[in-house]
């Protein structure tokens, strides 16, 4: 890791080519906006817009293959890293992420079909449990809960690993002492 942050950190040429490239494989994807949250912790808003524009180019590509977890994700850390540089606060970062959550629930509560696959597999399951009390409706909305907190998780961890790569660069011990703070 941290030889792709040193990378990453050359200049704006090596930040995008490393973003775009990890952006393109499944599941590494999900690395791609931790490269553009150290970016952006590191130098600021304006460099880190740069590496977002390309960043974001494969993972809409995923998002019109299926997978909306990438950009949400971008966004997500983009913001977090965000508020974490302006203010220097974990606390008020990490009240901040509860945005992330929201935003997945919302988007998972007026797109409704997009969780459909997942409760034609979660249905014969309840049914051979004898899960009773239930409502279809009930636990569609219990798993639109989860998946917000899960993705409000995610961006949290994704952010620390940003951190922490500019801590290992830049600052020793220095995200060993905000964690311990915290």
């Amino acid at each position: 890791m941290r030889g792709l942050a040193e990378f990453v950190m050359i200049g704006r040429k090596q930040a995008i080519l490393a973003s775009v490239s990890l952006g393109l494989l499944p599941l590494i994807n999900l690395f791609s906006p931790v490269l553009v949250g150290l970016v952006l912790l590191r130098k600021g808003a304006q460099e880190a817009l740069a590496v977002f524009v390309w960043a974001v180019l494969p993972l809409i590509a995923w998002t019109l293959a299926g997978d909306f977890v990438p950009v949400l994700m971008l966004i997500g850390v983009c913001g977090l890293a965000w508020v974490l540089r302006k203010t220097e606060s974990w606390e008020v970062t990490l009240l901040a992420a509860i945005g992330i959550g929201l935003g997945v629930e919302a988007y998972l509560r007026f797109q409704p079909t997009v969780l459909d696959m997942v409760f034609q597999q979660l249905e014969p399951y309840l049914r051979q449990n004898n899960v009773e009390g239930f409502e279809a409706d009930d636990i569609r909305s219990i798993v639109i809960s989860i998946f917000g907190s899960v993705y409000m998780f995610l961006g949290i961890v994704l952010t620390m690993l940003a951190r922490w790569m500019q801590a290992r660069l830049y600052n020793p011990g220095g995200f060993q002492k905000e964690f311990h703070q915290l």
